[in-house]
């Protein structure tokens, strides 16, 4: 298998995730949370889908300083594992 994720291409998951993002803007009248991204990055690590936990952080445009230190620590190390495994 040689680790990778099987599934839809990058490209198609950030065009889904744009998508959902359009969509929960119209539906509560704003964009996933600097928190939620930090969860989405936590659950692409848990999932072993290091290669888009990577991109979230690095492209999702995404300011993780406003989670304070314990929540900066936590994105951080959940990011370099990604970037570790991702290759």
């Amino acid at each position: 298998m040689g680790g990778q994720a099987r599934g839809l291409p990058l490209q198609d998951v950030f065009a889904r995730q744009r998508c959902h993002q359009r969509q929960a803007a119209r539906r509560f009248g704003r964009s996933p949370n600097t928190a939620t991204a930090a969860d989405w990055i936590r659950q692409c690590r848990r999932a072993g889908l290091y290669e888009l936990g990577r991109a979230l952080y690095e492209k999702g445009g995404f300011r993780f300083d406003e989670l304070g230190d314990e929540g900066q620590l936590e994105v951080e190390e959940d990011y370099q594992t990604c970037v570790r495994r991702s290759g």
